[in-house]
């Protein structure tokens, strides 16, 4: 079973940053756009997107900056769109997806054909008791939630 997949990272800087990061680097999957939802100065926001789009790897997501949910699903589904290019309606270059974020960007996922999991604030959809996703173990439990999230939508 192939598990790459094209990916949209919603939430806080300290979010996006690390986990695009191991989208890339550690899962090889192919994040396309990243949203960070901080409210921050404008002189901020060239300083964040530079820590997402320089990697090593080469691979360039678009950054979107916005506190407000139905703007982010917005700017994301249409960019989504966009780049699906003049295939028509048999090809979906853009596939499969996956949208990593929190529980208000379930409708973003919906948008754009995507599984969805919760790692951010507010997680509404699932309990979360004794997991992080930080460290060693807690990159091993993000991959058991995205490899259980990808087996169930099958």
């Amino acid at each position: 079973m192939d598990l790459q997949r094209y990916a949209a990272v919603v939430g806080d800087a300290n979010y996006v940053i690390a986990i695009n990061r191991f989208l890339i680097e550690d899962l090889g999957w192919l994040p396309k756009a990243v949203a960070i939802t901080d409210a921050l100065y404008p002189e901020q926001l060239d300083g964040l997107a530079q820590k997402i789009v320089p990697l090593p790897s080469g691979i360039q997501p678009h950054v979107f900056f916005s506190t407000n949910t139905n703007d982010i699903r917005k700017l994301i589904a249409a960019y989504w769109h966009e780049q699906q290019g003049g295939f028509g309606k048999y090809a979906n270059p853009l596939s499969p997806a996956f949208v990593i974020g929190s529980a208000l960007d379930r409708e973003l996922a919906k948008d754009i054909g995507a599984a969805h999991l919760s790692v951010s604030f507010p997680v509404a959809n699932r309990a979360v008791i004794g997991r992080g996703y930080t460290g060693f173990s807690g990159g091993l439990y993000l991959i058991e939630d995205m490899v259980s999230t990808i087996i169930i939508g099958r």
